[in-house]
């Protein structure tokens, strides 16, 4: 039986990153797959978040430009 020192047991195991499956043994696509609804469920969220977040910032930009009325090009 192998006994452990006190340096085996400061250093952590390093873990290499493997190309296995979850625990669970399903792919990432599989997930997807399987949760398709869920993400199509989130479009419309992320695309109200989108638009009256960063939409608006269209209208302070364009409210700082310089404008000038009486120059008018015909």
């Amino acid at each position: 039986m192998a006994s452990i020192t006190r340096n085996d047991a400061a250093t952590p195991a390093r873990r290499r990153p493997d190309r296995r499956p979850a625990a669970n043994g399903m792919s990432r696509r599989t997930r997807l797959r399987r949760d398709r609804t869920l993400l199509v469920m989130t479009v419309p969220a992320l695309v109200l978040l989108i638009v009256f977040t960063y939409a608006p910032m269209i209208g302070s930009v364009m409210a700082f430009q310089f404008y000038d009325v009486s120059c008018r090009t015909t």
